[in-house]
């Protein structure tokens, strides 16, 4: 369970950091690429473990996935990016949050796990509340939509099928072809592998289009972003693990559990003020949370 509180409490920060660099004027190419480098940096020297493995065939099991979710990762960030300036910031994070519904909806159609929860009724409100939940701590009023036609919905879902894609390999892949002993490098894998293709795009970028995309600030805001970055993908692996796989039960929960803690770090730390539809939304949220685990606080008080 620690693990699992753990990458909830990373993955809101990289949400608060997102914020620090849009008020310091971080350039975000250059602060995610240097992030890339210093989530590999950082993991080969921290995460626990890390060393080839004793076997091509061990190695080939998921390295071909690592590959691919690298490049998901890089191209998920710029098609967020480029939804965001099209369609608005608001309707991009609510396409890229609703997404949890695909690998939901694959940890209870495909993933054979025996562990699995047993939804009821309950249950099955609480996640329909999630997206109510999602929708309303999303909207932010004073984001409009630029230009919102079949090419913006496009993009919408470009960005849902994108986000849902990674977590669902993700939940696959730990359930089927790491362990205990190749997470750590399987997540050194992941962002090297996003690093080698975002560093292609700034070269391309300042020698060829002669932009400037990294500087002190990126270079700062890269390393504050990389560390947490590596570690709340790593304990989200070890926490789908704690969980028997079962996706449809932890990403909803980690989901509602981020919106909640990085709402509060933005009103703690960014003085950011709720909309009557925001406060809604962390209410829902609650009940969701309550709803989806109500077997386990009621296990907890029996």
């Amino acid at each position: 369970m620690i693990d699992f509180l753990l990458s909830v409490s990373l993955t809101a920060c990289l949400f608060l950091i997102f914020k620090v660099f849009e008020r310091k004027k971080v350039r975000l190419l250059g602060g995610i690429v240097v992030n890339y480098w210093v989530c590999v940096l950082s993991g080969m020297v921290l995460l626990p473990g890390i060393s080839l493995p004793a076997s091509a065939d061990s190695l080939q099991s998921w390295l071909p996935f690592a590959f691919f979710l690298g490049f998901c990762f890089i191209t998920t960030f710029y098609m967020m990016a480029y939804t965001t300036q099209k369609v608005g910031v608001s309707a991009a994070s609510v396409a890229s949050k609703l997404s949890l519904v695909i690998p939901v909806a694959f940890s209870l159609l495909f993933l054979s796990l025996e562990q699995r929860k047993q939804w009821d009724s309950w249950n099955i409100m609480g996640m329909l509340l999630v997206f109510v939940a999602i929708v309303l701590t999303s909207l932010r009023p004073r984001y409009t939509p630029q230009t919102f036609d079949l090419r913006g919905l496009g993009l919408l879902l470009a960005v849902f099928f994108m986000s849902g894609t990674i977590d669902t390999t993700l939940n696959y892949v730990n359930a089927y072809r790491l362990n205990e002993q190749t997470q750590p490098l399987f997540t050194v894998g992941v962002f090297a592998t996003a690093g080698f293709l975002g560093l292609l795009v700034v070269l391309y970028k300042q020698l060829i289009q002669k932009e400037h995309i990294i500087g002190v600030r990126e270079i700062i805001g890269g390393i504050a972003l990389g560390i947490p970055n590596i570690f709340s993908l790593y304990f989200m692996l070890r926490a789908l693990a704690f969980f028997k796989h079962d996706g449809a039960f932890m990403f909803p929960v980690f989901n509602i559990l981020v919106i909640l803690l990085s709402t509060m770090g933005s009103i703690f730390f960014f003085g950011e003020k709720l909309s009557a539809a925001n406060r809604w939304g962390i209410f829902v949220s609650l009940l969701a949370l309550t709803l989806l685990a109500h077997q386990e606080l009621l296990s907890v008080f029996a």
